[in-house]
């Protein structure tokens, strides 16, 4: 028994004392190891990125700065589009701020009597801006007929305070007959259509349709810059 005890303590020696000849590894190759693996499988990660970097959602510096020129481009054509007149793009925006500016601030105003013998008329804007453009037109339906508004030669159809017009259109009629006076006819609707600059937040018009005799109801509407 003696011999055995001792081969065995000796053989025990031999694989420990080297272990590799018994394809057995020692902690620290067994550590080693693990390390180097880790090692070069995370080269061969970076390198799997890094060959197909569309593959994981990233972009090479080349493509980077081209897809900065093309937004550059592409941002250059786009302003240019809406700054040509002649470009679709400008248009509807033109055509949508026309629309826009006539009808979503327009205000109405009437309807008011104009009695025989009282003229003129006053009319007054409120809530405006200093340096906006604006337009108003009024319109007065006559009651009773056989008395026409004045046409030239009267004093103007309107006058104002507050603001800068930028010329007298004179009253309109939808039918007309005047004889030299300008005194009788036959238009049942007269109308004027202005525009004005505003100076002050309150514009007051006066509207004169030069004629004590007439009589009719008159509504206006104001639209313009807000």
């Amino acid at each position: 028994m003696k011999g055995y005890g001792a081969g065995r303590t000796q053989g025990r020696s031999d694989v420990t004392s080297s272990p590799n000849s018994y394809s057995l590894y020692t902690k620290s190759q067994y550590d080693g190891n693990y390390d180097s693996g880790y090692g070069n499988g995370r080269s061969q990660g970076q390198s799997d990125v890094t060959s197909n970097p569309n593959g994981y959602g990233l972009y090479t510096q080349n493509q980077y700065d081209t897809h900065y020129v093309d937004g550059y481009s592409s941002g250059v054509s786009e302003a240019d589009n809406r700054a040509n007149s002649d470009s679709v793009n400008w248009k509807d925006g033109y055509n949508t701020g026309v629309r826009t500016e006539r009808f979503t601030n327009t205000r109405y105003y009437g309807c008011h009597e104009v009695s025989s013998g009282v003229n003129p008329f006053y009319i007054d804007f409120t809530g405006l801006v200093p340096g906006g453009r604006y337009f108003f037109v009024i319109v007065v339906a006559q009651q009773g007929g056989g008395y026409e508004a004045r046409h030239a030669g009267y004093g103007p159809s309107v006058s104002m305070t507050g603001g800068t017009l930028e010329g007298d259109n004179g009253w309109m009629s939808q039918s007309v007959y005047n004889d030299s006076a300008g005194e009788k006819g036959a238009g049942a609707v007269i109308r004027t259509c202005q525009a004005f600059t505003a100076t002050e937040s309150t514009v007051l018009i006066t509207a004169d349709i030069h004629n004590d005799k007439f009589k009719g109801t008159w509504c206006c509407y104001l639209w313009g810059t807000q």
